[in-house]
């Protein structure tokens, strides 16, 4: 709100540094206090103040606290911060603008520009400070690693009760898109090459956990070809985008005659000034590049350009002119006779539909509810580690299980512990001895499960060693906790603990036995021997 309606005044008065919320005794100081070294002799020590001055654009220390964020697993909501780094990536692109007096040749998103000239503009200091910026793609390269393998994503909230831990494939590929295009954005509007390889080989780096998803894939593949290939997926890929489309800014006096590109709209200008009015005059199409000015006059929209032109004369004098074919009959188009399937047909495909269904299915994992969904998640998750050896089979069976009565049993724990805590307020004094001692089991039950689930994750160090007897310690202790829970466990996840039990505790090596040859006699007639 202040940064709406009163942001001539935020800084000068302090408002929001006065506040209640951002004394230090009253906020954790992990999530205040940090140390980064910005320059020879100035150390930055809170990252309150350095998001706050960064958000109205009086600093350029904004990537220490995205990258103090990520390092530190600090909880924040995936959506905000998606929203940052675009506008960090923003901010860096339009201060080097700002400074030089120019955008010519600027290419970004027309919300993007909209929310600088309509609202930044007039609060934005091109003096900050932008070799800071480099922080950003190392910090992406572990954001995407872990939005991709979900390992170690459980900080990043989404919704209510979720995270991109447990949230559908479908819902992280969404935000990885959003990360590798602001990234590449900024690699496309700066002349950095080492900035440039740097951004291209965090983008080519998903590539190496799997095949990548169809929102980005473009962005993989072209990365692994050059930057070149990258930079022009990175131009068009709001080429299907009905809400937003891609904006280049093309200064008339610098601009010679250029082939059109698809995918971007090419916006010509005489003063930087007159980029607002263009902006907001111009209609949405992600397939237009011809250049416009503020003086031309509107033109139609491309469903009426693609019609054709018929002078409004020649409309009159054909509207009474009956046509010579009305009274004429149409003949009958030579058709063949369809004869409808047989039982036997219908019968055939309805087999071959459902076959085809369930193979695809299961090479998918479509299953996406329930308990199945959830295993199904976790050996993706396994999946993506890329275990190889002996201990692969034990990684993507029985541990699997495990993971999935953990998860499973964490998130009920969660549960009852806020009904427990419902009910406490309208309980009587009978009841509170009961509840109390509920929700205490509750809580070492919480507890137990969540360190349970800090060893056991796939990228835990028992699995980078393939330490089998720590393992088994491990699961060992896992079972007494499933074993010892507040609530029962329902029967697919009691065979589900004993799948896992079986494989990793009774697991014994197994040895090959050679079947005994047979007795071979040879005082048998029917024998000649030869000398």
């Amino acid at each position: 709100m202040a940064f709406m309606f009163d942001r001539e005044q935020l800084l000068a008065k302090n408002y929001l540094f006065q506040s209640q919320f951002s004394r230090v005794e009253e906020v954790p100081s992990r999530y205040l206090q940090y140390s980064y070294q910005v320059d020879s002799g100035h150390t930055s020590q809170n990252m309150y103040e350095d998001l706050l001055l960064s958000l109205a654009h009086q600093t350029g220390r904004g990537a220490f606290p995205l990258h103090y964020i990520v390092e530190k697993n600090l909880p924040v909501d995936i959506s905000v911060l998606c929203d940052y780094v675009d506008f960090l990536c923003s901010s860096f692109i339009l201060c080097f603008c700002t400074r030089k007096g120019s955008f010519h040749n600027v290419t970004l998103p027309r919300t993007w520009l909209l929310k600088y000239f309509e609202i930044d503009a007039p609060y934005f200091n091109p003096t900050i400070r932008t070799n800071i910026f480099w922080h950003i793609p190392d910090c992406m390269t572990v954001l995407l690693e872990q939005l991709y393998t979900g390992a170690g994503a459980d900080y990043l909230i989404y919704g209510v009760n979720r995270n991109m831990y447990n949230s559908p494939a479908i819902v992280r590929n969404l935000f990885i898109f959003r990360l590798v295009r602001a990234m590449c954005l900024l690699g496309c509007n700066t002349l950095n090459d080492a900035l440039r390889e740097k951004i291209r080989k965090a983008v080519a780096r998903l590539g190496n956990f799997g095949r990548p998803h169809r929102l980005y894939s473009k962005f993989v593949y072209a990365a692994n070809e050059n930057w070149m290939a990258l930079a022009k997926a990175t131009r068009r890929s709001l080429e299907d985008d009905s809400a937003d489309d891609m904006i280049q800014l093309l200064e008339r006096t610098r601009m010679s005659a250029s082939q059109a590109e698809g995918g971007i709209c090419k916006i010509f200008y005489d003063r930087a000034d007159d980029i607002r009015s263009l902006l907001r005059d111009r209609p949405v199409t992600s397939a237009e590049t011809r250049p416009i000015s503020q003086t031309e006059q509107a033109v139609p929209s491309a469903q009426q350009i693609s019609q054709p032109v018929v002078q409004e004369e020649h409309l009159e004098e054909t509207a009474d002119e009956p046509d010579e074919n009305d009274d004429q009959p149409t003949e009958a188009l030579d058709m063949p006779e369809m004869t409808p399937p047989s039982p036997e047909e219908h019968a055939a495909a309805l087999l071959i539909q459902n076959l085809y269904r369930s193979v695809m299915a299961r090479r998918r994992g479509f299953a996406k509810d329930g308990i199945a969904g959830l295993k199904n998640h976790l050996y993706n998750t396994c999946m993506s580690v890329g275990l190889t050896g002996s201990y692969r089979y034990i990684f993507l069976g029985p541990l699997v299980s495990i993971l999935t009565c953990v998860d499973y049993a964490k998130s009920e724990c969660l549960a009852l512990k806020n009904r427990t805590k419902k009910k406490l307020t309208n309980a009587e004094s009978q009841e509170m001895e009961e509840l109390d001692d509920l929700l205490s089991k509750t809580n070492r039950s919480g507890r137990a499960l969540f360190d349970l689930e800090k060893s056991l994750q796939p990228t835990a160090d028992v699995h980078v060693r393939r330490d089998v007897l720590e393992l088994r310690k491990v699961v060992g202790r896992a079972n007494e906790v499933l074993s010892d829970l507040p609530f029962q466990l329902t029967p697919e996840l009691s065979e589900e603990l004993a799948i896992g039990v079986r494989g990793i505790l009774t697991m014994r090596a197994y040895r090959h036995k050679r079947k005994p040859k047979p007795d071979v006699r040879l005082d048998e007639g029917g024998f000649e021997y030869y000398d």
